[in-house]
């Protein structure tokens, strides 16, 4: 088994561009994050887990269509 080491050569358009992306990857993964430890207090989805990501990903879908 081996690895590959890789490195961008990135001008700075590139770079902040890349940086702006990971930013609003990190803002997505925090607010699914916080919405999945609010979801443990939801009255009536205790049940599973499936029920709780079900409801959370009503509430992605809803925001994503209104966009």
């Amino acid at each position: 088994m081996y690895s590959l080491k890789l490195e961008l050569k990135l001008n700075n358009k590139e770079r902040s561009q890349l940086v702006g992306c990971a930013g609003f990857a990190r803002r997505v993964y925090n607010y699914g994050l916080e919405m999945l430890t609010q979801s443990w207090n939801f009255e009536g989805i205790k049940a599973s887990d499936s029920k709780r990501l079900s409801a959370i990903e009503k509430v992605f879908k809803s925001c994503k269509n209104k966009s």
